[in-house]
């Protein structure tokens, strides 16, 4: 049993549904054609500008800097271990690893932003 190509129309314009094959979602098409490289910046791009990435960032970086002064006041022994601080105040790797990570994040994040602006 065949349908009517104009009561396949009707039922479409009824249900809301385009009847088969009328339309392309023009972001599933786009998204075939980039590469991995763009593929990467996108998903950089959008883990770094979350609130997850900025929660994780800064429990991180407390944690970090905590540790560091607590161990700088006086070592503790740990399972054997004594430890101390490794990166005592200025916390100066700690600036090379933020330098490092914007270094990085700041290009990518353009490249992202660069595409979807294409």
């Amino acid at each position: 049993m065949s349908i009517d190509p104009a009561l396949k129309q009707i039922r479409s314009l009824i249900t809301g549904r385009p009847p088969d094959g009328a339309f392309r979602n023009v972001n599933e098409l786009h998204d075939d054609t980039i590469t991995v490289g763009q593929r990467i910046a996108d998903g950089v791009a959008r883990n770094m500008g979350s609130w997850r990435f900025i929660i994780s960032q800064s429990v991180l970086l407390v944690v970090w800097l905590f540790l560091n002064v607590a161990y700088a006041a006086h070592e503790v022994a740990v399972a054997g271990f004594n430890l101390r601080a490794w990166d005592p105040y200025p916390f100066i790797l700690l600036n090379l690893a933020l330098s490092f990570q914007a270094a990085y994040a700041a290009p990518i994040i353009m490249m992202s932003q660069n595409r979807q602006a294409d």
